[in-house]
Parts: structure tokens; sequence; C-alpha cells
């Protein structure tokens, strides 16, 4: 059990939630490359540790969005030093580049809260995926979905309709001609 858990008693942090949370940003830690259990405890207590700070403020339904937000914002903030950029697309390029295995034992230096070394910081920059041709952001017409329409079943209420009354005509007619 983590430090968290043993915080606080009878508040969010001790309610199964908390705990499936927990182990929710321990398995994201574990597809983020993070591969000693040990690490990814810890990392997972940090995140915790700032959820907790906030915990008045999430509700439980937001908990287990909110510490993958954090979790993800915490790698975020450590790439963003060591490539110089904050642009989500450099950052989710980063990450890609961690997980091809470009710079070894990145976990051990996260974990440790210290800064990639020159040389990793380099091989990670050259390591970025770059898309070909560059984003090129246009504008895009409003588009008008309709989800339900009355018009539909009220043109096939009225063709059904418009074929009885022909249907009843009909049927009228033959009657006073046998009649």
């Amino acid at each position: 059990m983590s430090k968290i858990f043993r915080l606080l008693e009878n508040t969010l942090e001790t309610t199964p939630l908390w705990q499936e949370t927990c182990q929710r940003v321990q398995w994201y830690w574990r597809m983020q490359g993070v591969r000693d259990e040990r690490q990814c405890v810890v990392l997972s207590d940090r995140v915790m540790d700032r959820l907790s700070r906030h915990s008045q403020l999430i509700t439980k339904q937001d908990l287990p969005y909110r510490a993958m937000e954090e979790a993800q914002r915490m790698l975020n903030d450590w790439l963003s030093l060591a490539l110089q950029d904050q642009h989500p697309a450099v950052l989710a390029a980063g990450r890609v580049a961690l997980l091809k295995g470009t710079v070894r034992n990145w976990p051990d230096r996260f974990v440790q809260e210290t800064p990639l070394a020159t040389a990793d910081a380099i091989a990670l920059r050259h390591a970025l995926i770059h898309a070909v041709p560059p984003d090129a952001t246009l504008p895009m017409p409003t588009q008008v979905i309709e989800l339900f329409s009355l018009q539909r079943p009220i043109v096939a209420l009225w063709r059904g309709l418009g074929r009885a009354v022909l249907a009843l005509r009909h049927w009228l007619r033959q009657s006073r001609v046998s009649s």
C-alpha cells in the first residue's frame, strides 16, 4: 500500500476507486516503458500525491481521468525540459522516441527528477518523428449533423396515407360497379 493511503482516513484517498486509480496509473507508467515495479509505484505515488492536494476539487467520476492527465503532465514537463519545446506534437513525438528506446534507462532519471544528459537530449531531439508535409491548419466548414429528423417519418406516413386513400377509392369504385 502506498503512502498516500496512510495519509488520510475516511476520505477519497481510502476508497476502492482511489486504489483502482492508483493501479491504473501504474499501468500507464508500464505502457510508457517504465519496467521496474518500484519505479511505477514511486511515480504513481507522486501522481496521486499531486492529486490529493486537489482532492476536494475532483469528483469521484473524474478521478481516473484526472490521474492520467496528471501522469502525462508530469512526463510532458520532464520531456519539455529535455526537448526545450512545449508544443503538444513535439511532446508526443518525444514520448514515442522514449518508447523506441532512444534513451536508455530514462525512467531512472525521470524517477530521480534529474534532467537528461546533454547527449541523451540531443539523441532524443534527433529521434523525433516529424510530420511530412508540415501540419497545415485549414478552416473546416461547419457541418450540420441530424441525428433525428421528423421529416422522414412524416413523409413516409403521408405516402402511406396516400396509398391507403387510393386503395380505398379503388375499393369503393369496385363495390359500386359490382352492386
